[in-house]
């Protein structure tokens, strides 16, 4: 870990991170995962093998963070966790599959920075950046300094989505009653059901899955023994097929291509 602290502290000039003994604003926690939420009552479940919790004030800024690291995997990969968990907990919360050698990436086992995660993290902590700032003028910024980033990376062009399908056992009223219920855990969130209970859902990171998960196994427990659900891993672009509706394949391909 003394690693990795140094090798952000290179790369960000403007904040210094050290080990203390008090006073601490980012808790670490090696625990393993069925305990996590003990230490954590944000964490949402799901077999994860570390978990970032961030608190900010009315103006944007971090104040705090949780991370949590199982003690269920090698050492190896405990590796790889600890430098993607602490490197989030600057503010890059969002994974992504795009870059194979990121940390960010989904299935990330990497135990040293890209040179893309090194610019992100640079970019992230210029003077010129604040918390809170809009998307177009963190743009303006970085032409302003002549800096080219990945255009679907800070556009967010690719689509990110999952499926997910639910059984609800009871009938009638109580089935709609459930499946309402459900569907209310999607809110906020774009999503098409072209069959009973199969919903495609349009998100932006693997926090957001992380979030309806959460919405959904709340649903399941106080359902319990009615409602039973799956939920896909997060996904980008990829073509859908089957026999449908005419009308439904083109909302089908502008969520999923």
């Amino acid at each position: 870990m003394n690693q990795i602290i140094k090798e952000i502290n290179e790369l960000i000039k403007n904040i210094k991170i050290e080990v203390v003994k008090r006073r601490e604003n980012v808790k670490l926690y090696f625990v393993p995962e069925p305990r996590f939420h003990k230490y954590n009552p944000e964490y949402v479940g799901g077999d994860h093998e570390g978990f970032v919790t961030v608190w900010w004030n009315s103006f944007k800024e971090i104040y705090k963070a949780t991370i949590l690291i199982s003690t269920d995997i090698t050492q190896k990969t405990r590796s790889s966790v600890i430098r993607e968990e602490l490197t989030q907990c600057l503010g890059l919360l969002q994974d992504s599959r795009r870059y194979k050698d990121s940390v960010f990436h989904q299935d990330s086992t990497m135990n040293e920075y890209s040179e893309i995660d090194k610019a992100v993290i640079e970019l992230l902590y210029l003077d010129e950046i604040k918390p809170g700032m809009s998307k177009d003028k963190v743009k303006k910024i970085l032409n302003r300094r002549e800096i080219e980033i990945p255009t679907a990376e800070l556009t967010g062009a690719i689509n990110m989505y999952f499926v997910v399908f639910w059984e609800i056992k009871p009938e009638e009223q109580r089935w709609t009653e459930i499946n309402d219920a459900m569907k209310e855990g999607l809110s906020s969130y774009s999503w098409i059901c072209p069959l009973t209970a199969f919903y495609i859902v349009k998100v932006n990171s693997q926090s957001d899955w992380d979030f309806i998960y959460g919405n959904l196994a709340t649903l399941a427990k106080r359902y319990s023994g009615e409602v039973n659900f799956v939920m896909s891993p997060l996904m980008e672009g990829g073509r859908y097929d089957g026999w449908l509706p005419k009308g439904l394949w083109p909302k089908i391909r502008e969520m999923t291509e």
